[in-house]
């Protein structure tokens, strides 16, 4: 079996094997804070309803965040983008909701996390440029498998909750993030090297920035064109390859997904306590439940998926959503063991679903057009999660199952956005 691994991790390449090295002293503060973070902000009063605004507000950050993404990814490199907007969008957040846990600094708190639209795009090009699509599929595995398997901690961390209290052990957890983050990103970036995709596009800027000898309007009208230049790149890729398109709508349709139905909402821990009744121990089982089936998924299930897999893994997961959802809405209040059974069943098909978005997206696309059609990514996902967190905002407070009828209404048009279409590519 270790022999299996190492061979499996053999095949990360440079950056790649850089972005997952270091991967993990973020991961792991950041599930525990974040898997607790709302149960944290409603012990500092803040209400189910400004829970719903502080998602709204952090979709419409991330909508004008992932606007400049590109332009700033491909103007100051993909390496010191991650840098500058890893240590604003991880590290400041923690200190944030450190200082105080009310509804004003949680909301600065969520603008400032949802900065990471523009790191998250440096940093997948870094792991995905000048590497081969075998080594991008493990990366992008691997990936997801640490960030999952950082959530099976959440049971121990329940039992500092239970010893100190929400409060004061939220706060453990957030100071303890901002030390690891801040020592992740400073060390990672002494190792990671611009890509070369990237340095191009840096040199194309810095051209641009010596050019005096035009007028000042013709100047400015260039350089805007230049910012928008990677998504009419994009856009002009899109139009002649309908396979990408569609493997496009399908990321945007999951990260909408991923924004209200998974543990990464603010929604997500409340309901188990709202609408199933589970007590906070309980909750912290779920967490590690819902960490456990997805860490199976990415393990044993994942390894398996290659190009010619994709929809028929995108096509179970989506069954198997669909069946988990069912048993969140219809759980009789109180049972643990059905509510437990039913997040394996999500997580499973969450973690099957995340890698085969991810990877559709990567496999899909190339070149120069591979930032603004990430960056597509985000801006759409961005305005639909604006418009999905609003109606959910509205209707949990009349009844807390519609946060998983919405998302299962998410899984099936990623399902229906994978039908074979007659006559397209």
């Amino acid at each position: 079996m270790k022999r299996i691994i190492l061979a499996y991790l053999g095949k990360l390449q440079g950056n790649s094997k850089v972005c997952i090295a270091f991967l993990t002293p973020w991961a792991i503060p950041y599930s525990i804070y974040f898997f607790y973070l709302s149960v944290y902000l409603k012990a500092r009063g803040v209400t189910d309803s400004q829970l719903g605004t502080l998602m709204m507000v952090g979709s419409l950050a991330a909508l004008v965040f992932s606007i400049v993404s590109a332009p700033i990814v491909d103007r100051f490199g993909r390496k010191l983008t991650t840098l500058v907007f890893d240590l604003i969008s991880s590290v400041l957040p923690t200190l944030v909701f450190l200082i105080s846990g009310s509804f004003p600094f949680a909301l600065a708190g969520m603008v400032l996390a949802n900065m990471n639209r523009i790191m998250s795009l440096a940093y997948y090009l870094l792991m995905i440029e000048d590497s081969t699509d075998e080594s991008n599929v493990v990366a992008v595995n691997t990936f997801n498998i640490i960030i999952v398997a950082a959530g099976l901690l959440t049971p121990l961390a329940g039992l500092v909750v239970g010893a100190l209290g929400i409060i004061r052990a939220e706060q453990l957890f957030l100071g303890i993030a901002a030390v690891s983050m801040t020592t992740l990103a400073i060390a990672r970036h002494a190792l990671l090297k611009e890509t070369s995709i990237g340095k191009r596009l840096m040199e194309d800027h810095q051209r641009l920035r010596k050019i005096e000898v035009i007028p000042l309007k013709y100047r400015l009208n260039l350089q805007l064109k230049h910012f928008f230049a990677p998504y009419a790149e994009a856009i002009g890729f899109l139009r002649g390859d309908a396979v990408a398109v569609r493997a496009l709508t399908a990321n945007v349709l999951f990260y909408t997904y991923y924004a209200i139905g998974t543990s990464a909402s603010l929604y997500f821990a409340p309901y188990f306590i709202d609408f199933l009744q589970l007590t906070g121990k309980e909750v912290a089982y779920v967490g590690g439940v819902y960490a456990t089936g997805t860490l199976m998924a990415l393990v044993f299930i994942n390894p398996l998926l290659n190009r010619s897999t994709l929809n028929r893994f995108l096509t179970v997961a989506c069954c198997i959503s669909l069946a988990g959802f069912a048993g969140l809405v219809l759980s009789p209040k109180g049972n643990l063991i059905l509510a437990l059974c039913s997040t394996f069943i999500i997580s499973v098909a969450y973690g099957m679903l995340k890698t085969t978005a991810d990877a559709l997206i990567a496999l899909h696309t190339s070149g120069e057009s591979r930032t603004g059609i990430y960056a597509l990514s985000y801006l759409a996902s961005s305005v639909l999660g604006v418009v999905v967190i609003k109606a959910c905002s509205l209707l949990y407070t009349r009844y807390p199952g519609w946060l998983f009828i919405l998302s299962g209404l998410l899984v099936l048009l990623i399902l229906i956005s994978r039908l074979p279409q007659r006559g397209r590519r």
